[in-house]
Order: structure tokens, then sequence, then C-alpha cells
């Protein structure tokens, strides 16, 4: 199974188990992390499948969330510090 099918799996998973919570789905994570976390692997489904990297910009999180560049990157930073994504410079940016 691919590691993005393994990630749809895990999330369904967690929104299942958020139904029944009311403030922290799970312990550790919070709120926005599962928010992020849903949005990172549906961006990455959708360009895997569009022919591209199959990963999720900084940039597209964040005009589509609406929120700064900054606040994505310190969530996601939060979510690699929980070893529950993997992060990789894209190969077309050149910083």
């Amino acid at each position: 199974m691919s590691d993005l099918s393994d990630g749809r799996q895990l999330f369904n998973l967690i929104k299942k188990i958020n139904k029944s919570a009311v403030l922290e789905p799970i312990p550790g994570i919070s709120h926005s992390e599962l928010i992020m976390l849903e949005n990172i692997i549906s961006f990455a489904e959708n360009n895997k499948r569009d022919g591209k990297t199959g990963g999720a910009r900084i940039s597209e999180l964040s005009g589509f969330l609406q929120l700064t560049p900054s606040a994505v990157s310190q969530t996601v930073s939060k979510l690699e510090e929980k070893n529950l994504i993997l992060r990789t410079p894209c190969p077309k940016d050149r910083r």
C-alpha cells in the first residue's frame, strides 16, 4: 500500500475517533494539526493524481487555508517533530 493510502487511512481513523472527542482528538495532536494533516494528505493525493511530485507545498496550503506561510510552516514543523509527516525540499525550489 502506498504512503498516501496509509496516510489517508490513518486520517480517516483519527477522524472517526475525533467524533467522540471534544477538545483534543488524539492526545498530543491539536485540532489545527489534525486539519493541517488532512490538507497535506489531500494536496499530496491530488498532486500525485495530476502527475506532480505528490507532496504539498507550504504556499499551496497557505493559500488554500488562508493562513500566513509562517503559521502553516510552524504547524507543519510540529507535525514533523511528531513524526507524522516527512518534510522534503522541493526540487524546483532553488533555495
